[in-house]
């Protein structure tokens, strides 16, 4: 018995320690991280991401609700709508003809908790977060982490004003290389890139034929591309022609949707009073 009480008692302090593991409250096991003002740890990590505010507002950011009555939970609303706002006109400014379904996952991919929990990992926010498992109403570590990253945006808005939350957000969470190329899902993507050409006039999309290889094999390769006229609109490979032409024109799809703006202003630019050049949507959505 005092063997394993021994390894147990390890075991919990080993969890305890770490930033990733953290026992729930189900195991009677109480988890509580701290971080006072004073301390080396939230004075670095405002440092560490350039925060220019008072130590103990830093500090009531990084503080879960489950924590105490002093907490995050005004500032994390707050952070949540700042954060949407810039993402959000900077992300369709970028991607202008991106469908709403396509836009959201990319939005999420962006400020989704999962997204800003890996992101506050990186810079350290665990080792400076507040919070208290046993009270945290069945929240995950990684909706406590996202919840105080969100609250420390809605500090630098409450502090510093719009123009500063906007450098932050643009610096912290945008700044980020974020996988875009497959958020759009089509079921038939033949019909629909028809569709699209017969939108903007162009002639019916034909496929055709580019390369093969081992056609009988057991490993043979197709490479088919599709075109309007003479406009090679995609290009897509497979084991059969079938799988081919509808990577090719999931291809054509994407270099669409996803087409991006390389030079452009934000409406919030006309913050800092310069002149405002909006930047025009694109198209809806076709329905097949």
């Amino acid at each position: 018995f005092c063997k394993y009480s021994s390894i147990r008692s390890s075991m919990i302090t080993s969890f305890n320690q770490s930033s990733q593991f953290l026992l729930p409250a189900a195991y009677g096991v109480r988890n509580i991280q701290t971080a006072s003002a004073a301390s080396p740890a939230l004075s670095a990590f405002g440092a560490r991401v350039g925060l220019e505010v008072s130590q103990p507002a830093l500090e009531r950011a990084v503080t879960h609700k489950s924590f105490g009555a002093v907490n995050n939970a005004q500032l994390e609303i707050l952070g949540k709508r700042v954060a949407g706002l810039f993402c959000t006109e900077y992300l369709r400014s970028r991607y202008p003809r991106l469908p709403p379904a396509a836009f959201d996952k990319v939005l999420t991919a962006y400020i989704g908790n999962n997204s800003l929990a890996k992101y506050g990992r990186e810079i350290g926010l665990q080792h400076v977060l507040r919070w208290d498992a046993a009270e945290s109403e069945g929240a995950f570590h990684s909706e406590t982490m996202s919840s105080a990253l969100n609250a420390i945006i809605g500090l630098v808005h409450q502090e510093k004003g719009a123009e500063a939350a906007k450098k932050f957000v643009h610096a912290h969470i945008l700044a980020r290389d974020v996988n875009v190329s497959d958020v759009v899902k089509i079921e038939n993507p033949k019909a629909h890139l028809s569709r699209l050409t017969t939108r903007y006039g162009k002639e019916k999309p034909l496929s055709r034929l580019l390369k093969e290889t081992g056609r009988a094999t057991n490993s043979a390769v197709f490479i088919v591309g599709v075109f309007s006229g003479e406009e090679k609109l995609g290009e897509g490979y497979g084991n059969s022609m079938k799988m081919a032409e509808y990577r090719a024109c999931m291809d054509a799809i994407n270099k669409h949707y996803l087409f991006e703006n390389k030079d452009f202003m934000l409406p919030s630019d006309t913050l800092s009073e310069a002149e405002y050049k909006p930047v025009a949507f694109g198209d809806t959505q076709v329905i097949v």
